[in-house]
């Protein structure tokens, strides 16, 4: 977890931060939309840097930057953790963590949230990363 969570958040996260082929646009989103999606706001995600892998999708690493993508709410989000996880490896490519991101369209408003995550810079290196400076996943 990153950052101060305020204690007025419950422990439990509200939706999933995606950076990468889940989100609108890309690949991988019709498995979000069949998982229960219902909505999918613009977001971002401090104190993160973003690499684009040798394989196609991006990564996650703790980090001094930004990363921007989409918060996304489930009709049943630990029902829609399953597929999810199962996109994402979680548990062996990348691990699932809890973050807050801030909502880029309501200033001010912050969510806790999944976030799939790679587990460190040194399994970046190993998956040959380029570092992607605008914090933005553009191409797919």
């Amino acid at each position: 977890m990153t950052g101060h969570i305020p204690q007025s958040y419950s422990n439990s996260p509200l939706g999933v931060f995606v950076y990468g082929t889940l989100m609108r646009g890309f690949r991988f989103h019709e498995i979000a939309r069949r998982a229960g999606l219902i909505q999918a706001e613009p977001a971002l995600l401090e104190q993160h840097d973003i690499y684009d892998l040798d394989r196609g999708y991006p990564a996650v690493v703790p980090g001094e930057g930004q990363v921007w993508g989409e918060f996304m709410t489930f009709e049943d989000l630990p029902e829609a953790l399953g597929p999810l996880d199962r996109l994402e490896s979680s548990g062996r490519e990348y691990e699932r963590v809890r973050c807050r991101v801030k909502l880029t369209e309501n200033p001010g408003q912050e969510r806790l949230a999944w976030v799939y995550r790679y587990p460190n810079l040194d399994a970046i290196v190993a998956a040959r990363g380029t570092h992607i400076p605008s914090g933005r996943y553009a191409s797919d």
